[in-house]
């Protein structure tokens, strides 16, 4: 279990977890907002939405690497190609 998942499921630990998970996500939103303000996101994407669904994929990819159903380059490459779709449009 991560560290991450520990801070969940400990009810001690689970609110600094969701502080923590919510921090992130709100980040990554601001990120997009400021990606849209530049032209580089479609105005009519809703980046909390976007952020979600990024964090979302990233923490499933981390337990695929973690249970060996992909290697960490692969990873990497499966998150950057969600990445290049949202700024690319395609």
């Amino acid at each position: 279990m991560s560290l991450a998942e520990h801070t969940l499921t400990e009810p001690d630990l689970a609110p600094d977890g969701i502080a923590s998970a919510n921090a992130l996500r709100d980040f990554m939103a601001e990120k997009f907002r400021q990606a849209q303000q530049m032209g580089e996101l479609p105005q009519d994407d809703d980046p909390p939405t976007l952020a979600a669904v990024t964090l979302a994929l990233a923490n499933g990819l981390q337990s695929s690497v973690l249970a060996g159903q992909y290697d960490g380059p692969t990873a990497v490459r499966l998150l950057t190609a969600h990445l290049d779709r949202l700024f690319t449009g395609a």
